[in-house]
């Protein structure tokens, strides 16, 4: 009952902790007085004298995509690294918390190589079909609005 209880508020922490993460950051990166210089804001129009655009919707959809992947999956992932160490030095020799806590090593391995082979499928995919030579794009997903 222990473990499960801890198992339980291991997760509610660790969301509370991504969620606090993610929108303290997201309202520190949005915004501006002018148009945000490039990489600069999650949102990348809306101010006085920076009227938004249909390219900015694509933007912003990119940005949020980077973040996900460039800044929110990182962090589940050590956390989760750090929660299957803790089973496996809390497992005192029991196999089956042993296995448990190799089984999350695993899945967050799988999980990653899914997430960034993702990216490279859909990278190289794109680029045989070459859609940066008919959108003007320089890269896939990297989008310049004018």
């Amino acid at each position: 009952m222990d473990l499960t209880k801890n198992r339980k508020n291991f997760i509610i922490l660790a969301g509370a902790l991504s969620l606090f993460l993610f929108l303290g950051t997201t309202v520190a990166l949005a915004g501006g007085q002018n148009c945000p210089l490039p990489g600069q804001g999650l949102v990348p129009c809306g101010t006085p004298g920076c009227p938004c655009e249909l390219c900015d919707l694509f933007k912003m959809i990119t940005n949020i995509v980077n973040y996900i992947v460039l800044g929110i999956v990182p962090l589940i992932a050590v956390l989760f690294v750090a929660y299957g160490g803790f089973q496996y030095i809390t497992a005192a020799g029991d196999p089956s918390k042993t296995k448990g806590a190799k089984d999350v090593f695993t899945a967050v391995v799988i999980g990653l190589v899914i997430i960034y082979s993702s990216w490279l499928v859909v990278g190289f995919a794109l680029n045989m079909i070459g859609v940066a030579d008919w959108t003007g794009l320089k890269t896939w997903y990297q989008i310049d609005c004018p």
